[in-house]
C-alpha cells in the first residue's frame, strides 16, 4: 500500500546542495529560492531540512535536471534518482528504455483483448494481468524520464523549458488542450 504522504513537507538536501556548489555562489541559490543566503548554507550542511516550496521554487529555477531529480527524490520515495549513473555510460538509458519498451509491447498484445472488455467482465485473473500491463507502462514512463532528464542535463538543456516550447505543437496535433 502507498503511503499517502507521497511528498514530504521538508528533507535533508545536503548531498544535492554538495553539487551545486562549485556552480553556483550562495547568494546566487538564496535569491533563486527566495531564502537567505545563511539557510542555503545550513541546506548545505544538512544543519537544516529544506522545505519543499523552497525545493519546487530552486529547481524551477535552475538547469540542473539531475539534481532536481535528486532532490524531488529526498522529498519523494517514490522517485528515484539513478538517473546521474549517465556518467558510467551515455546511452545506459536508452538501452534500458529500448528493452523496457519491447517488454511493455509484448504485454500490450497479451492484455489488448482484455481491454476491450467492459469492465464487468473482467476476470479476477485478467485484472491481474491488466495491472502487470500498467507495472510496463510506468516502468517504461520513469526510464523514459530518466533518459530525458539525463541527455537534457548531460548536453545543457532545461526540461521545463523544453516541454513548455512542446506544449504548442502538442496543443497542436491534440495531444493537450
Amino acid at each position: 500500500m502507498l503511503d499517502t504522504q507521497v511528498i514530504a513537507s521538508s528533507a535533508n538536501v545536503a548531498n544535492e546542495m554538495k553539487e551545486l556548489k562549485g556552480k553556483y555562489q550562495q547568494k546566487e541559490l538564496a535569491s533563486l529560492a527566495h531564502v537567505s543566503r545563511s539557510s542555503i548554507g545550513h541546506y548545505g550542511t544538512g544543519e537544516r531540512n529544506m522545505t519543499a516550496d523552497v525545493m519546487q521554487s530552486l529547481t524551477n529555477s535552475l538547469n540542473e535536471n539531475i539534481v532536481a531529480r535528486k532532490m524531488l527524490s529526498s522529498f519523494s520515495g517514490y522517485v528515484v534518482p539513478f538517473a546521474d549513473r549517465i556518467e558510467v555510460h551515455p546511452l545506459i538509458f536508452s538501452v534500458i528504455a529500448e528493452k523496457e519498451e519491447r517488454e511493455e509491447e509484448e504485454q500490450a498484445e497479451k492484455v489488448a483483448p482484455l481491454l476491450a472488455k467492459t469492465k464487468g467482465d473482467i476476470r479476477p485473473q485478467e485484472r491481474s494481468e491488466i495491472k502487470n500491463y500498467i507495472g510496463e507502462l510506468l516502468d517504461s514512463v520513469f526510464i523514459d524520464n530518466s533518459l530525458l532528464a539525463s541527455l537534457c542535463d548531460c548536453y545543457g538543456f532545461n526540461l521545463a523549458q523544453m516541454i513548455s516550447e512542446r506544449s504548442s505543437y502538442w496543443q497542436e496535433i491534440g495531444y493537450l488542450k
